[in-house]
């Protein structure tokens, strides 16, 4: 079994009281996996939208306009 600190929190018990108490111990370990995904998740959104979705999206733009006439 993992030991995951002595606050019991890797225990069925440890994480029922945490739970119970109404709010979340965050761990340092959970904390470094947070700001990980945080940070691997800002990245995907700076990463440019390929040529295809942005055809596509433009299709899909004219489509929705009204035709002039």
């Amino acid at each position: 079994m993992t030991d995951f600190g002595s606050d019991n929190g890797g225990t069925a018990a440890g994480r029922k009281s945490r739970k119970a108490s109404g709010h979340k111990q965050v761990t340092e370990k959970e904390g470094a996996i947070g700001a990980g995904l945080r940070s691997l998740y800002q990245n995907v959104l700076e990463e440019p939208l390929p040529d295809e979705f942005l055809t596509l999206l433009d299709q899909l733009d004219s489509q929705d306009r009204p035709e002039a006439g």
